[in-house]
Order: structure tokens, then sequence, then C-alpha cells
């Protein structure tokens, strides 16, 4: 199903169950904080700001080109700022976006979070915040590049591959910034290691383009189901975590977007297939899959 059928028949429903129904024409709908607690008090003016000028940025900044005319997309950013060097500042971005369930009245699920723990930029009172193709910022290009990652994993979950162009967008930025030498854009990385290239690699790599296929599977045939057809909805659950052993059983070595997807979503599948009739084997995939979180799904699904 493309996402432009999807959206319309999920805005449909949201309209039908008399849920308030927004359309103001941005993708996203942020709520922003900025903690300043590291900063001390006669060095917090030019930063007084910041939360009025990211919110209102994200809110009205348009990454699509094009009108968007369903819900935005809920994201929740939190800027907590560090330490502070005349007029640049080092911070720690915390950010995570929410995707509506068909049906599902007004309900939600998590399809992004990210940590972000190397941010150093420049930043002054009232800032004029905006996004343009090719050119980098170093405060704003980071969050832009998170914002095009929620985008991807959106359209990603509304139709199969819908993303990749969002992706690329986020492939650009990185490259700009690794360019430029800042901070959280190099290219070294630790085996394993979760970051923004190794990240954004994968996402715009065919080889990873079975597991994307999985997420569009794991909303449209499980959750966007559970409301209407339980039983449709838990098979089509498990059959995509078999999919996923039998996708990881095909991989030579660890995949960050595999490892960041289950960070995120090992407690809504805990709680998911907790009463699951067929837990044991659920247990056994999960396990597999995602052997860091082992003791919640142990603890959830009975060991």
């Amino acid at each position: 199903m493309s996402k432009s059928l999807y959206i319309f028949l999920l805005a449909s429903a949201i309209v039908s169950m008399g849920s308030p129904f927004k359309v103001n024409g941005q993708e996203f709908r942020a709520n922003v904080t900025v903690n300043m607690e590291q900063i001390p008090n006669d060095q917090r003016e030019d930063i007084m700001t910041m939360e009025r000028d990211v919110a209102s940025y994200v809110n009205n900044q348009s990454f699509t080109g094009d009108q968007w005319d369903t819900e935005p997309i809920t994201v929740n950013l939190s800027i907590f700022l560090m330490s502070r060097q005349g007029d640049n500042y080092q911070a720690r971005l915390v950010m995570t976006a929410q995707r509506p369930l068909m049906g599902a009245d007004g309900s939600q699920s998590l399809s992004l979070q990210i940590y972000e723990e190397e941010w150093f930029f420049p930043y002054s009172r009232n800032a004029v915040l905006g996004y343009t193709e090719g050119r980098f910022d170093h405060f704003s290009s980071t969050i832009d590049f998170y914002l095009f990652l929620a985008l991807g994993m959106d359209f990603d979950t509304f139709g199969e591959l819908d993303g990749t162009y969002y992706y690329e967008q986020a492939f650009e930025i990185w490259q700009l910034g690794s360019t430029q030498n800042a901070l959280g854009y190099a290219l070294e990385f630790e085996p394993g290691e979760i970051t923004k290239y190794t990240l954004v690699k994968e996402l715009t790599n065919p080889r990873y383009e079975d597991f994307r296929k999985l997420l569009f599977a794991y909303y449209v045939d499980g959750l966007d189901l559970l409301s209407e057809d339980p039983a449709a909805a838990y098979q089509g659950l498990e059959t995509t975590l078999k999919d996923m052993v039998k996708f990881k059983d095909g991989l030579v070595g660890a995949s960050s977007l595999m490892q960041a997807w289950f960070d995120f979503k090992h407690d809504e599948l805990a709680e998911l297939f907790r009463d699951y009739e067929n837990r044991a084997l659920v247990l056994k995939m999960l396990n597999y899959l995602d052997p860091g979180h082992s003791s919640t799904y142990i603890e959830a699904l009975g060991g």
C-alpha cells in the first residue's frame, strides 16, 4: 500500500473517530525542552530563547517541500546544555518520534529514539534557524539530520522503502558535517557502535532494504491491526520476527540499524507479547535478535 493511500485512510479513521485533526501544512509537531542547569546563571542570557527558537523552527520549517495535509509527526526534543566556552556550547540531545496507529483511537508507537552525546555548536540569542540543502550549520543541521531520520522512519512504516529520499538527505548532512570535521560526524567507529554514519549508511544501503520492509510489516501487518483483528495482528507480528531472524542469519556482522531499533522497541515488544499464547517461541526469537535486552524479555514472557 502506498503512503499516500495509507495516510488518506489513517486521516479518515482519525476524523471518523471524532479525534482532533489538525492540518497545518508542516511535517512535525515538536515539544522542545532546554535544560541549562549546568550553565551558570550569569551565562544564560544568550540561550534563554533557545527553546522557543527550536520549537518555532521545527514546527514551521518544511522538510519535504510538499504540502503536508495529515497529522504532523509528534517529536520530543530535549537539549541538555553541558558547558559553555565563549559563544560555543557542548550539549546532548534526546529525540523521540511517534507514529499513530490505524484505528487505535489516538494510540501511538515509538518510531525513533536517539541520544546525541557529541554536539558542539555556537549559539546566539534569538537565533534565526533555517534549513538550506547543501549548507551545514553546527546547531540546526544536527537537528535536521535526526528529523530526516524521523521522516524516513515514518514513511517506511506507511509504504515499503518510501523513506529512502529522507535517508539520503540525512546522509548528505552527514557528508557536509564530516567534511567540516564537526563533532559527532566522524567516519571512524568501533565494531557494533551506533553512530550517525553507521545508521545512515545502513539506511541507504540496498542490503538493508529487507529489514526496512520488515519495519513496514511490523506496523501495517501487526500494530495497525491490533484494535480490529488481534489474531491477525499477532500472526503478522510473529511472522515479522521470524523474518527478522532470517535477516540476521544472513548478516556478516552486527547491524547498527537493527540494534538501534531494538534499543527503543524492546519495552514495546515485551509488553506486546506478555500474554501471547506462543510466547516461548517469541522469547527465543527476541533473545536471539536482541540479546542485550534479554532480561526485559524474560521478565515479561515468563522465562
